[in-house]
């Protein structure tokens, strides 16, 4: 190399340098099975997309959604009857996150349910969804009626 005086030098100065990419982007995660505001019934399973070759992972309302090839899915089974938020977090390997959240109103199902005692002395109903409606009771030979929400299961029993 020459220096500033014009003379030549035959030994090289070489400088060798490391450096590193730091990744400071999120990964963009959707929602694509549902849009907010949609009515659900029971346990429906929601799924979308996430854009990030170094997920580390996608989580729904905190439980880990399952991951392949860009797609993601998850079941929610803890939704009460009403509005739900639901969130999704993506994460990568140096620590981003994604996120989107949509509400889904969860409907109760309306049934009718006959149950009948008579010579026995209890029954139980178990139903994995509540239920809102209205029935008759017979109480001897007088009819009554009866409103109810239930949610879980609802025990019977004929009184002597």
């Amino acid at each position: 190399f020459m220096d500033a005086a014009g003379n030549m030098n035959s030994t090289s100065n070489l400088l060798n340098y490391t450096y590193t990419v730091v990744d400071t982007t999120a990964p963009v995660v959707m929602i694509t099975s549902h849009m907010s505001g949609d009515d659900v019934t029971g346990s429906p399973t929601i799924s979308g997309t996430v854009t990030e070759q170094d997920e580390r992972g996608v989580t729904v309302n905190g439980n880990a959604a399952s991951v392949n090839a860009g797609t993601w899915a998850s079941v929610l089974s803890s939704l009460t009857a009403g509005s739900n938020t639901i969130t999704v977090i993506a994460r990568d390997t140096s620590g981003n996150t994604g996120s989107v959240s949509i509400n889904l109103n969860r409907i109760a199902t309306t049934s009718n349910a006959s149950v009948t005692l008579s010579g026995t002395t209890s029954a139980v109903i178990n139903f994995n969804t509540d239920l809102t409606g209205t029935g008759m009771v017979h109480f001897g030979t007088s009819p009554g009626s009866l409103n109810m929400t239930l949610t879980g299961s609802i025990n019977l029993t004929k009184i002597k």
